[in-house]
């Protein structure tokens, strides 16, 4: 009896474990893309503001994932992959501005 308690307590530490969750390496990749694009744009020169703002919002989304990387157990990347979605959507907007104040200034 002792042996199956012990087996069903490793298939469920098993099973517990295999329910962490994974880092958002695409959508990191993604928001990182979005954020050069927009520099790449001219967002240090004709949105500086902005491009802090965003700047700012990747960096508290990089810390959110390095903060579960360092749980061994029962990483959660839910609030990382909200704060990296957040800051690529910001990225893409900053893109859009940047070519609206362009054709303005055109």
């Amino acid at each position: 009896m002792k042996k199956i308690s012990l087996l069903l307590l490793l298939i469920s530490f098993t099973f517990a474990l295999s329910g962490c969750d994974v880092p958002p390496k695409t959508d990191i990749a993604d928001m990182k893309a979005a954020v050069d694009a927009a520099i790449a744009d001219g967002a240090q020169q004709y949105a500086p503001d902005q491009l802090k703002l965003v700047n700012e919002q990747m960096a508290a989304a990089m810390t959110e994932v390095e903060k579960q990387d360092s749980h061994f157990v029962f990483k959660n990347y839910h609030k990382a992959r909200l704060l990296v979605a957040k800051t690529k959507t910001e990225a893409v907007t900053l893109q859009e501005k940047l070519a609206e104040i362009k054709q303005k200034q055109s």
